[in-house]
């Protein structure tokens, strides 16, 4: 194909946080105005946004990785991230759901996002570009992984 693998790659991911922003972002932000927090719109859309972008690009790369990465990608979110996650401040480190949170806890201010600030993790503005950082790796490794992919026979 005359279209580098890394085309290919980010052009996957594009269109899956183009979907994302337009359905999960405008969710989250109806859900702070019906929650009552208005003021934290804003930074819960700046949260979804960058949160959705790191995600799908971990999605990406998993699905370029391994074999049934609709089951790995459950056990990473599920196993990984929110029990493991919860507990280890490692993970939390580069994982996109608690880097979203902190995203939101950073901007929003107020009594409830303190209570979401996690200490040993950025917050605000340094937790987006911790995602944004987790964005590039993992298409970068998805990249690679296609550039390296070998064809198996029908059989596999």
């Amino acid at each position: 194909s005359p279209v580098s693998f890394a085309t290919i790659v980010v052009g996957r991911w594009l269109g899956g946080w183009l979907v994302a922003l337009g359905t999960v972002v405008p969710a989250l932000v109806l859900a702070t105005l019906v929650a009552g927090v208005p003021d934290g719109a804003a930074a819960m859309a700046v949260a979804g946004a960058a949160g959705s972008a790191a995600y799908i690009g971990l999605f990406v790369m998993l699905g370029a990785t391994v074999r049934r990465s609709a089951v790995w990608a459950l056990a990473v979110v599920l196993l990984g991230e929110r029990l493991l996650g919860g507990y280890l401040a490692g993970i939390a480190q580069i994982s996109p759901m608690w880097e979203a949170q902190q995203v939101y806890a950073g901007l929003a201010g107020g009594e409830l996002a303190d209570d979401l600030l996690r200490s040993g993790t950025p917050n605000g503005w340094g937790a987006v570009i911790r995602l944004a950082t987790i964005l590039i790796v993992t298409l970068a490794l998805a990249s690679w992984r296609l550039a390296h992919l070998r064809p198996t026979g029908g059989d596999e």
